[in-house]
């Protein structure tokens, strides 16, 4: 239903029609103006906070790219994007040097936007997956994270 939300949207203003329910910005749950670099900078600081909560401090994060917009889902790309990024920032602050004087390497956003899509690209210096895991990674409340506490 989302789906002829946005296409009834899309044709009412291309014909100059009264908009339908929601206004501009909304077919259904689908955003219409969606910036992925805007939900990415608010997947960045919640992922932030979480990372001040287990470790004390957070590497930085760089967002580069652009800040157009196309019809999606906000909701699905924080969702996503804030688990990746408190997954890299863990894993960040696990593997950076305890030098006081050292600062860990950021971390890199990178949205690029075609036409009708989006790509979002995660740098960091976490060291990854250990190769013996790589079989686990699917199995269902698998985690490299080890004891989160409760």
């Amino acid at each position: 239903e989302h789906h002829i939300a946005l296409h009834a949207q899309l044709a009412a203003s291309a014909a100059d029609a009264p908009l339908p329910p929601g206004g501009a910005a909304a077919a259904g749950c689908v955003n219409t103006t969606c910036s992925p670099k805007k939900v990415a900078l608010a997947a960045v600081r919640d992922a932030a906070e979480a990372c001040f909560q287990r470790v004390g401090t957070a590497p930085a994060v760089e967002l580069r790219g652009a800040d157009d917009t196309l019809p999606f889902i906000d909701f699905h790309i924080h969702y996503i994007l804030r688990e990746v990024l408190k997954n890299a920032m863990r894993a960040t602050m696990e593997n950076s040097s305890s030098s006081q004087n050292s600062r860990p390497y950021p971390i890199i956003v990178l949205v690029a936007l075609g036409p009708a899509a989006f790509t979002l690209r995660i740098s960091d210096r976490g060291g990854g997956i250990p190769a013996e895991l790589w079989s686990r990674i699917y199995e269902l409340g698998f985690s490299t994270a080890g004891d989160v506490g409760g």
